[in-house]
């Protein structure tokens, strides 16, 4: 017996991407809205989200597996999450998930990722019951690993 999948159906995903306009402005921020259960990156404006990661887990290895690359199965047994309920606990797990994040929206322009300096101002929202020392952590990452040099937190979600 053949089962024919219907093309048009809701079939549900771990990634989305969405590539297809080119990058704007350097002075256009890029936003980040962490959730629990997502992560969404893009710049207003989009009509669509340029990376939208639905189940944020990630498998601990080299290199980590992200998104699609993620097996159902990965993801049930072994599959980490950087949230505890709606907090952040494992900033390692995020910095894989921006990292992978960022190569998907600059893959073709690797001087962007490879810039000693990020030239995207970035906007993060955040959840309302984030403490402040996850804010420092996810600021200090930013800082420190991306070389992010204007970036700006809040709480609520940016329109995406």
């Amino acid at each position: 017996m053949t089962v024919l999948l219907n093309p048009n159906a809701y079939i549900p995903f771990r990634e989305q991407l969405n590539l297809d306009r080119p990058l704007p402005q350097f002075n256009t921020p890029l936003i980040i809205v962490l959730g629990a259960h997502s992560l969404k990156v893009g710049f207003p404006g989009d009509l669509r989200v340029k990376v939208l990661q639905m189940v944020s887990k990630i498998k601990v290895s080299d290199p980590p597996k992200i998104g699609n690359s993620l097996s159902d199965q990965e993801a049930n047994k072994t599959g980490k999450s950087p949230f505890q309920e709606d907090l952040l606990m494992q900033i390692e797990h995020l910095k894989d998930l921006l990292q992978w994040s960022f190569e998907k929206i600059f893959e073709n322009n690797k001087n962007i990722t490879n810039s000693s300096s990020f030239p995207y101002p970035v906007k993060v929202a955040i959840s309302l019951t984030h403490p402040e020392v996850l804010n420092l952590n996810i600021k200090d990452l930013l800082h420190n690993y991306f070389s992010v040099s204007d970036l700006q937190l809040s709480i609520g979600i940016y329109m995406l």
